[in-house]
């Protein structure tokens, strides 16, 4: 993976950005970590859009959902992110069906 990460680095002219994270040996826990961060970015981006994108609320719903027990507060992720797939997966109907629409006013 490292090997992966210089010849990567190296098409992006060099730039160290990541050189920290491979400074150091990657076990499981370190690599579990990144992927537990990215299955919750979509929840966070949720509660963001359900507190009208206002960080202050953002932070204080953060705060709340960390004061509850590990498994509510991964339970109600799990349905914040669900919801964010969800709006995204009616996003795209409507994008294909406004789609549809115009090549059929484009095939008359």
């Amino acid at each position: 993976m490292k090997k992966e990460y210089e010849r990567l680095k190296a098409q992006w002219g060099g730039d160290p950005e990541f050189d920290g994270w491979f400074a150091h040996p990657l076990n499981n826990a370190h690599l579990n970590s990144v992927a537990a961060y990215y299955d919750l970015v979509p929840a966070f981006e949720q509660l963001l859009a359900k507190n009208s994108g206002d960080l202050e609320k953002f932070y204080q719903a953060a705060e709340a959902l960390s004061k509850k027990p590990r498994t509510e507060r991964h339970e109600e992720l799990r349905a914040l992110a669900a919801g964010q797939r969800r709006q995204v997966e009616v996003s795209l109907s409507k994008v294909h069906a406004a789609h549809s629409t115009f090549q059929r006013n484009a095939d008359r």
